[in-house]
C-alpha cells in the first residue's frame, strides 16, 4: 500500500465517522495521531502504514467506538 492510498481511505473514514462525531471533531483527533510525513513514499507493508496513517480500527478506538467485532 502506498502512503497516498493509505491517505485516501483516512479521508473516506474521516467524513464516514464525522457524520456521526462531528467531521471537525474527527479530522483533529485523527490529524494528531498521523505520522504521514515521517513515512517516505512508495510501496509499504500495511502493517508499517498502520504505525504511521491510522485507520479504520484505530480511529473506531480513538473514540471508544466497539461494534462487536473481534
Amino acid at each position: 500500500m502506498t502512503k497516498a492510498e493509505a491517505l485516501a481511505i483516512q479521508e473516506r473514514q474521516i467524513k464516514h465517522y464525522g457524520q456521526w462525531l462531528g467531521e471537525d471533531r474527527v479530522r483533529e483527533r485523527v490529524a494528531a495521531a498521523t505520522r504521514a510525513d515521517e513515512l517516505p513514499d512508495g510501496e509499504h507493508p500495511v502493517s508499517v502504514i498502520n504505525r504511521f496513517i491510522p485507520r479504520g480500527a484505530a480511529i473506531e478506538a480513538m473514540f471508544n467506538l466497539d461494534h462487536g467485532g473481534n
